[in-house]
């Protein structure tokens, strides 16, 4: 969900204009992303650390297809 957000929103600034569903990640993806954090946080004990490096490794797929379709016009497949 993270990545989802931050290409929407990285899109949106590089492109200089609103990329569609922007709004509805923000509203509404970025604040269950914290509250998933935070519950997983508490439920599993997890640190910071082991969170922040669970969530870079769920989201390192889907943000480098995200940097070659915005910055480099191409894709993967």
């Amino acid at each position: 969900m993270f990545g989802n957000a931050i290409l929407h929103i990285t899109g949106t600034v590089a492109l200089n204009r609103y990329a569609p569903g922007t709004v509805t990640f923000v509203v509404l993806s970025l604040p269950f992303f914290f509250l998933f954090v935070l519950r997983a946080l508490r439920q599993f004990s997890l640190g910071w650390v082991n969170a922040a490096a669970a969530v870079s490794v769920a989201a390192f797929p889907m943000l480098l297809h995200g940097y070659l379709i915005i910055f480099r016009a191409s894709r993967l497949f």
